[in-house]
């Protein structure tokens, strides 16, 4: 600091006034604080002479409690935790502790069959329906029924539980929504999609976006439902990303999808309507995630027909669109070598962690030939960096990812008892995004619609 120039005169770096902050110790991911004051040093509070005094830092004693939905054989029953970073197997616990007829985890049938024609499509689009946001953990209930009361959004703080918000009927349908499907936590706020009825085999799927108030639970539907009107085929709004200061959704979802996948925005507060920024040529694409990195915006399409390799588009800060990353057959090296490119592989799971990309993929070439892998960007160079052996029981769709106290957390979609699968749902983590561990044995099938979330206490 200087305080004897004025402002004008000053060098690079100097400061004429700054705040003392440090990292938050909860370990919340992008949390700061004030530093905490010291008391005066005197000798006689210090009962003896003082030689110097040097800051010692000491972590203050907590507790991380990840907590995931117990989902076996098409049926919620709660939730699982741990404590111990999956060091051992999980045990029950979390929000069911508190209410356990209520505070349970949305069911993945919720959107099944419906939202998807084929079960091949059900671990593409099962959902991400929670957040972790300011230590506390939102999540889509399963306290309503299907067509008579509204989808629920619970939020738990590691002790209590409570219902936060109802999503509001559907004005242009004129029904309840059916289920929540994916959230995020962006500018203060808490966003999430809905499926508002329809069929996928029919294309006439429905959705709304909604921005939800964590502080008082409000909620306001963001411009018009989807379809937008212009759209003459399916074009539900799916995932969503926050992007440049935006909103950002893909329209198309499910077997079929639209002629072409388009992208649209909105500026919550701003904007009263979606705006479409692009209309790809990729016909029968859907999109399974964005996430914004390096200033640009990344997507990762899934297709709904075998043959063709699935891809990552950008979105430039010139607003121009192209493919970053094309899945092959042979990626070299130790990556097994795929057969071919099955019904509905897609780039699923994202995360921006160490200053790279992480993006999950996933290939059912047959219903016993299924690959897996995670590739990073650094920014200029794609690379696959885990590939577990075909049909592996890791060899699943990756969906979901979570950077928590500098470990790269990603979980499974679910599996459909129904569709006759029998994969057991994993998880998987990095500390240095080379290494990766898979905790699945312990987990026992029991992650449910990628609701997965962490409280530190």
């Amino acid at each position: 600091m200087n305080v004897d120039k004025s402002p004008i005169h000053k060098e690079d770096g100097e400061l004429l006034r700054a705040q003392n902050c440090i990292i938050d110790p909860l370990g919340v991911e992008g949390g700061i604080r004030k530093r905490p004051g010291l008391l005066k040093v005197n000798s006689s509070a210090a009962a003896g002479a003082i030689q110097g005094i040097t800051p010692v830092p000491i972590a203050k004693p907590t507790t991380r409690t990840f907590i995931f939905g117990r989902y076996t054989s098409n049926t919620v029953s709660g939730w699982n935790t741990s404590t111990d970073g999956f060091t051992t197997s999980p045990t029950t616990g979390g929000p069911d502790t508190f209410d356990a007829t209520n505070a349970v985890p949305r069911a993945p049938t919720k959107l099944w069959p419906g939202y998807n024609d084929a079960s091949t499509g059900d671990d593409v689009f099962a959902g991400r329906p929670s957040v972790t946001y300011r230590n506390r953990f939102y999540y889509a209930g399963n306290d309503y029924t299907l067509n008579t009361t509204a989808p629920t959004v619970h939020m738990w703080d590691g002790t209590t539980d409570y219902v936060l918000a109802h999503v509001p009927p559907s004005a242009d349908v004129g029904t309840q929504s059916l289920a929540i499907v994916c959230m995020i936590a962006a500018n203060q706020r808490i966003y999430f999609t809905t499926y508002d009825g329809g069929s996928a085999a029919a294309t006439t799927v429905k959705a709304r976006v909604f921005e939800l108030d964590p502080e008082d639970g409000s909620v306001a539907q963001l411009g018009s439902r989807f379809p937008i009107s212009a759209d003459t085929q399916r074009g539900a709004a799916y995932s969503l990303a926050w992007h440049m200061g935006r909103l950002w959704t893909s329209a198309a979802v499910g077997p079929g999808g639209l002629s072409s996948t388009k992208t649209y925005f909105i500026r919550p507060g701003i904007d009263t309507d979606w705006t479409l920024d692009n209309t790809s040529s990729t016909t029968g694409d859907s999109i399974a995630n964005m996430l914004s990195f390096q200033g640009q915006l990344y997507l990762g399409h899934a297709k709904s027909s075998a043959g063709v390799a699935s891809i990552v588009r950008v979105r430039s800060t010139l607003a121009a669109y192209s493919t970053s990353l094309t899945a092959a057959l042979n990626e070299g090296g130790a990556v097994p070598v795929m057969t071919s490119f099955g019904i509905w592989q897609h780039f699923g799971a994202m995360a921006v962690f160490n200053s790279n990309l992480y993006v999950a993929y996933y290939n059912r070439a047959t219903d016993t030939t299924k690959y897996a892998r995670v590739y990073k960007y650094t920014g200029s160079a794609w690379s696959v960096v885990y590939s577990p052996a075909v049909d592996n029981a890791a060899s699943v769709p990756y969906h979901g990812a979570l950077v928590h106290n500098g470990v790269l957390y990603m979980w499974s979609s679910p599996t459909n008892a129904e569709s006759g699968a029998t994969d057991i749902n994993q998880l998987i983590y990095t500390t240095d995004g080379t290494t990766w561990t898979s905790v699945g044995t312990s987990l026992l099938d029991s992650l449910s619609a990628s609701e997965f979330g962490v409280i530190v206490t």
